[in-house]
């Protein structure tokens, strides 16, 4: 910077200028956080997987209808009917929040099942059938007659004559028994606990996404107290939660606890040493200005670059609150000591060649964690270099004229640091002593050293929605996982018969399948995924 920028009326000017910027961010601000949004997503911190072949539409909108899914299994109390079930369906109904919540299957719904593999039983044969049809039909034929002739097989005459090889019976008595513990009883699915306890399933999608901080406290605030409604009405009834909806609503608490928690202590920590340092509310406001125009900075920049922030990008963008203030405490630290015998404008151009060195290195450090895949890391090196830029130039346009008040001072304890330095010249023991004292220091803890790159350790789950996945999974055989395959072909014939041989590599030992079949875009893709196994790995 030339000195002509240094003279008064031209810094006059700069800090105007400077002013006029810092009110743009401010009403960028104001208009993009109602359009952005927060993400709390653990999944988006890391890096964006390229499918080969599988086109971004579907992989993420394959993501975010499962993200979109809510589970519940309820079980009124021992002796009850299904009137508290009832009650919570109903409920469900009138929240805006959710959609297609699924609940009895009624007989028109029921009907029109039966008619869509009636009209389908040549395609949705089951593995079973289809073995004994490849057999010969001698197989086929004496697996009819055990139908007919058996007591509680219920062969009416008229499916006999609609359907005389019985495809349709034999696919919905493999869904019977793939489907885990589930059975249909009053047209609800029920499952049973080795205690004899019913649990009534329901469903439901959210309206809006799950990562939505706003909507998804809302949605768990009001499910809460609809639960605690249904508990009072029907004591001893209990529910059971499945869905992202209530891991994001847990760890965007968490992370403002911590943002809360880190931020207080490290904005107290610093505050507090410029007061005692300083013996001034001036220099502490002034600290305050130059942190605040680097956090609007930040944040502006980031949504406009990603247009979200990550909870884990504000977590850690409050380890720039104590370089920020760097800035400020160089030029006010100059001014208190040095404030008698220079202007402070020459008090910052004495100044301006390190503090733009310093920026310089930090922005640049941060700005090498762009080249990292991982998205938390490239929003804190977009709000760091920004935040931090905004804050120095604070100091450059608005702190000479600030700044002009600030009560001149002697340096506190300049006696006890050149007794140090005295000391740390002329004494070889500690010369050499304290830096090989801090070397063994450091090896012993690199011995210590573990590495982890799990990334699921930076978000903790919560043990009480854990083990109500554990419990849903145990009634219903069905485990919350998200592995999936997509098989490709040019037309639907290829497609099936591709599909064909992939599903036998796909069971268990003992024959059972472990993963269902999802048909989407058309039928012109079908995407395979995991149901349940912990064993077949994609």
């Amino acid at each position: 910077m030339s000195n002509s920028v240094l003279r008064p009326e031209q810094h006059r000017r700069l800090a105007f200028g400077w002013l006029a910027i810092c009110l743009v961010l401010l009403a960028a601000l104001c208009w993009l956080l109602p359009r952005s949004q927060i993400n709390s997503s653990v999944l988006a911190l890391l890096p964006k997987q390229q499918l080969a072949g599988v086109p971004d539409e579907l992989a993420d909108g394959f993501s975010r209808r499962l993200d979109r899914q809510l589970m519940w299994l309820v079980s009124p109390p021992p002796g009850a009917d299904s009137a508290a079930v009832s009650w919570w369906w109903q409920q469900l109904r009138q929240m805006p929040e959710l959609q297609q919540v699924g609940g009895p299957m009624d007989a028109q719904r029921q009907q029109q099942w039966g008619r869509f593999f009636y009209q389908h039983r040549n395609v949705l044969l089951d593995d079973a059938t289809r073995q004994r049809l490849m057999q010969g039909p001698e197989a086929q034929s004496q697996w009819i007659l055990g139908q007919l002739y058996s007591a509680f097989a219920g062969v009416s005459g008229k499916e006999l004559a609609n359907d005389p090889l019985m495809l349709v019976r034999g696919s919905q008595l493999a869904q019977q028994r793939n489907g885990g513990s589930l059975s249909l009883s009053n047209g609800w699915l029920v499952a049973r606990d080795p205690q004899g306890r019913s649990w009534y399933l329901l469903h439901a999608e959210l309206g809006a996404s799950s990562y939505d901080i706003g909507s998804a406290r809302s949605t768990v605030d009001k499910l809460t107290a609809l639960q605690q409604q249904l508990q009072q009405r029907w004591p001893g009834t209990e529910v059971l939660n499945r869905g992202t909806l209530y891991y994001s609503n847990y760890a965007s608490q968490q992370a403002e606890h911590d943002i809360s928690t880190i931020g207080l202590a490290s904005v107290a920590g610093v505050f507090l040493l410029v007061l005692l340092m300083f013996r001034s509310v001036l220099p502490l406001l002034l600290c305050a200005l130059s942190v605040g125009i680097g956090a609007l900075a930040g944040t502006v920049a980031t949504l406009l670059a990603f247009g979200e922030i990550h909870l884990m990008t504000l977590v850690l963008s409050i380890s720039i609150v104590g370089i920020s203030a760097d800035y400020a405490l160089y030029f006010l630290t100059e001014r208190r000591v040095h404030g008698q015998q220079s202007t402070p404008l020459a008090s910052l151009q004495k100044l301006l060649p390190a503090l733009s060195m310093a920026l310089l290195t930090t922005v640049v450090a941060y700005l090498a964690l762009l080249i990292a895949p991982f998205p938390g890391l490239q929003q804190l090196a977009v709000f760091a270099a920004a935040g931090l830029s905004a804050a120095c130039i604070t100091v450059i346009c608005w702190y000479p004229q600030l700044s002009r008040r600030l009560p001149v001072r002697p340096a506190p304890g300049l006696a006890l640091i050149l007794r140090w330095l005295h000391a740390w010249r002329h004494r070889p023991l500690l010369r050499y002593g304290l830096p090989g004292a801090a070397l063994l220091v450091i090896i012993a803890g690199f011995s210590q050293l573990k590495v982890d790159d799990d990334i699921g350790q930076l978000q903790a789950l919560p043990v009480a929605l854990q083990q109500q996945e554990q419990r849903i999974a145990a009634l219903t055989g069905q485990h919350n996982d998200q592995k999936w395959l997509v098989v490709y072909g040019a037309n639907g014939e290829q497609l099936l018969q591709r599909l064909e041989l992939l599903q036998p590599k796909l069971r268990r030992p003992n024959g059972k399948a472990c993963w269902r079949i999802i048909a989407c875009c058309r039928c012109l893709r079908i995407s395979v995924s995991r149901k349940t196994s912990p064993c077949c790995n994609a």
